[in-house]
């Protein structure tokens, strides 16, 4: 199993001036403790019902690390793709990969925010077919040349990409069951649409907002749609992305009176508390190992991605010291 980091690419107030730079910092120093992959993620607005601060692009944001770093692999977890021009997509993608010496993963997802579309002009019921015939565009973009296509969406003729990666980059699907909450715009189960790409796909990242028993519960209605269609679930890889902020203390509510207000810079307060402490490792080291663990069995995850909330090498360093000796 792999373990890498999520990035927190967020611009709130308390973000370092020189985020730039302690971008590339926290990313050469990820790698040189031995974390196997660099993730971003992906919201074109504020979205105030869910996130209380902007974030950086994605694609630009994985440009910017590629030349700082020589082997962690990088991924989004998840980027929007009903909002992408496919042709214009893939060229970006096709670019990281080749500058980076092949090190993309690209995860995608048919993304939760009204605002967002209502933004660029895009019916929102639309995004799931959006999704799916980008996916088809993508997935052939990457593999072949002078590719002609013609969809509800997209339509082109003799079309090559370059630079044509050597191997097709590989394309993971966002998306799962969550805990209910009136702010979550999404509805809390895996959508059949979901299911249908996730089995169609190279990985599945199931969401960083689900139980142990929902993740469970998804990973056993993939792999039996998977075994219907005759595929061997060991060939999907499941990355499971999971928030962490850890601080060194066996005593509980020490750890959660730092752990809450951190969280709170990031993450609505229209979220309750017990709310987060279902989905987030928080508490004491202990308790964050306890979760992880039971969350990595229930999906039988091949890649743990770490998230934080503020942008600190020491946390890196507690992972590996805290977290990495129980995850292999």
């Amino acid at each position: 199993m792999h373990v890498g980091v999520a990035l927190p690419v967020t611009l709130d107030p308390d973000a370092p001036a020189d985020l730039p730079a302690a971008l590339l910092r926290y990313a050469r120093h990820a790698e040189e403790l031995g974390f196997a992959s660099l993730w971003v993620t992906d919201h074109l607005l504020t979205g105030h019902a869910i996130y209380a601060v902007p974030r950086l692009e994605p694609m630009a944001t994985l440009m910017h690390l590629a030349g700082a770093t020589t082997r962690a692999r990088l991924g989004t977890a998840v980027l929007i793709l009903p909002w992408r021009e496919p042709l214009t997509l893939a060229k970006q993608a096709a670019t990281v990969h080749y500058l980076s010496g092949e090190r993309l993963i690209l995860g995608v997802g048919p993304g939760w925010d009204p605002a967002a579309f209502a933004a660029l002009g895009m019916p929102m019921r639309e995004r799931g077919a959006r999704t799916d015939e980008a996916l088809v565009v993508l997935g052939r973009l990457f593999r072949e040349r002078e590719v002609t296509h013609e969809g509800r969406f997209f339509s082109f003729s003799g079309v090559t990409i370059d630079p044509l990666p050597r191997e097709p980059i590989p394309l993971w699907i966002g998306g799962g069951s969550q805990v209910p909450s009136p702010n979550a715009p999404n509805p809390p189960v895996l959508a059949p649409s979901v299911r249908r790409r996730v089995v169609r796909a190279a990985g599945w990242i199931p969401r960083p907002t689900g139980t142990v028993d929902q993740l469970a519960s998804d990973w056993r209605e993939i792999r039996a749609e998977m075994a219907a269609q005759g595929r061997d679930p060991a060939t999907l890889a499941r990355a499971l992305k999971v928030y962490v902020h850890m601080v060194d203390t066996g005593d509980r509510a020490k750890a959660y009176a730092i752990q809450e207000p951190l969280v709170r810079r990031v993450v609505s307060s229209q979220f309750p508390w017990p709310y987060l402490t279902q989905i987030i490792c928080v508490g004491t080291p202990q308790d964050c190992v306890d979760l992880l663990r039971r969350k990595i069995e229930a999906v039988a995850a091949t890649e743990v991605i770490l998230g934080d909330y503020v942008l600190d090498e020491r946390q890196l360093d507690l992972w590996a010291e805290k977290l990495l000796p129980h995850l292999h």
